[in-house]
């Protein structure tokens, strides 16, 4: 097994983040995605079990999360590019608040932090969780990412894609991401 495969290997099981039985990861495909609307200034938010995936939430937005169960926010923005506001909104509604940012102009996808956000969704399996970003592209290639840990590429990409993920640039990046690993 290669270096790379068998450390991230290896920091997926000491942290948790291997696909269980509890895992709401387990066993999905595009079927499994609902297109749930516009949530505010989150439009096409999209919903694949108890994981929501938006762009850059608004006040209204993060109200609409609330009111539809959410009770964690993980920004994968860059921290120059975050709603001041975000934070406090997200804790004033009661919403456990995350910021686990994604570069979005790089050519790979961080390791690090795909791991932790995976690590925050594997310790939450019953947990309504908001994923963002500016766009939606980086919560969605998380997601692809994610899955490609387990199951075949084209098959993550296709319930990634479901999801939202469109980005030419970000697919490529799953897809480097993926065979860099080797999975």
């Amino acid at each position: 097994m290669p270096k790379l495969t068998l450390a991230i290997t290896l920091a997926l099981l000491l942290t948790g983040c291997a696909l269980s039985q509890q895992d709401p990861l387990r066993s999905v495909s595009p079927d499994d995605v609902e297109q749930i609307g516009d949530w505010g200034a989150a439009k096409n938010v999209t919903r694949l079990r108890n994981l929501y995936f938006s762009a850059q939430p608004d006040d209204a937005a993060l109200e609409a999360a609330h009111a539809a169960g959410t009770r964690i926010v993980i920004n994968m923005r860059e921290a120059d590019r975050q709603d001041p506001n975000e934070e406090a909104t997200a804790r004033a509604l009661g919403m456990q608040y995350l910021s686990i940012p994604i570069q979005r102009r790089s050519s790979t996808l961080n390791d690090d932090a795909i791991a932790r956000i995976s690590k925050v969704i594997a310790d939450n399996p019953d947990t309504a969780i908001l994923l963002h970003c500016g766009s939606g592209t980086r919560a969605t290639g998380w997601l692809a990412a994610r899955l490609a840990q387990e199951m075949p590429v084209d098959d993550a990409l296709a319930v990634a894609g479901k999801a939202g993920l469109t980005n030419e640039g970000m697919i490529e990046r799953v897809r480097t991401f993926n065979a860099a690993a080797d999975r």
